[in-house]
C-alpha cells in the first residue's frame, strides 16, 4: 500500500490479525501527518472515514479508542474516548481521557484515574478503589503525567483475579468485585496463569533490578 484516494500513506501497523491502522502524510508539506483509519487486509475502510489518535487490539470483544477531532476529509468530528464493540459500534465513552486504560478481560476493564475503577461492557462502574498515594490534579490528568499516584500498570483479570497497586509501590490481587483478596505486600506481582502468579517481595537498590532469591510462585487456586 502506497496511497489511498490520492493520499500518500505514512505508516501502517497491524492492530489485529486482519485489521490495520493507517496514517497519511499531509496534502502539503506544511500539513501534519494524520491520525489513523482502520482498514481490512484488502484496503477497505472498516469504520468509514473515522480517524483515531489511539486504536487498540480487540480483547474480550471490546476495543479501546481515542477518536480524533477530524475525519479523513478534514471534517470536524467529536473527540471522545471509550470502547468499541466488535461490530464497531460505540459501547460506552468516558467524559475525559483516563490516565491508564486496560483492555477487557473476563467481562471487565481496569481503569486507573483519580481512583482505580472496574467497568463492565455496558460502561457501568462495578467498583472504585481509593488510592493512598498523592492526589492527581486536573493539570496532571490533562497532561497524562505518569509520576502521580501510581506508575501506570497494565493488567487484566484471569481466573477472576487481577494484580493491582493502590499506592504505586506495593501490589496485591483484587477479585471482580474490587475486593483486595491478597493484600498488597509484593514489589512485583504477575498476571494470573493457570491459578498461579509470579511475585517478588523485595526490590534491590537498583529500581530496575529485582533480587532473584526473593521471587516466588503464588498459589491462587480457589482464591475468590
Amino acid at each position: 500500500w502506497k496511497t489511498y484516494k490520492g493520499r500518500e500513506i505514512h505508516n501502517i501497523y497491524a492492530v489485529d490479525e486482519d485489521t490495520y491502522a493507517v496514517s497519511f502524510k499531509g496534502k502539503t508539506t506544511d500539513e501534519p501527518v494524520t491520525d489513523y483509519m482502520l482498514f481490512d487486509q484488502n484496503m477497505n475502510p472498516l469504520l468509514g472515514k473515522q480517524m483515531f489518535e489511539v486504536i487498540l487490539e480487540a480483547s474480550d470483544g471490546m476495543r479501546y479508542f481515542i477518536r480524533s477531532g477530524k475525519d479523513f476529509d478534514g471534517k470536524t468530528t467529536k473527540r471522545e474516548c471509550g470502547f468499541l464493540e466488535s461490530s464497531g459500534e460505540v459501547a460506552f465513552t468516558f467524559d475525559h481521557v483516563p490516565l491508564c486504560v486496560n483492555s477487557f478481560s473476563e467481562g471487565l476493564a481496569i481503569v486507573y484515574d483519580d481512583k482505580l475503577y472496574g467497568y463492565n461492557k455496558e460502561g457501568k462502574e462495578v467498583f472504585a478503589l481509593d488510592y493512598t498515594g498523592k492526589e492527581i490534579t486536573p493539570m496532571q490528568r490533562e497532561n497524562d503525567e505518569e509520576d502521580t499516584t501510581y506508575t501506570p500498570y497494565y493488567t487484566h483479570f484471569a481466573d477472576g483475579l487481577a494484580p493491582v497497586t493502590l499506592d504505586g509501590d506495593k501490589m496485591g490481587y483484587i477479585n471482580q468485585k474490587g475486593k483486595m483478596v491478597i493484600e498488597p505486600v509484593f514489589k512485583e506481582a504477575g498476571l494470573v496463569e493457570d491459578g498461579t502468579a509470579t511475585v517478588c517481595l523485595i526490590r534491590s537498590d537498583s529500581p530496575s533490578t529485582l533480587i532473584k532469591d526473593h521471587w516466588g510462585v503464588l498459589d491462587l487456586k480457589g482464591v475468590q
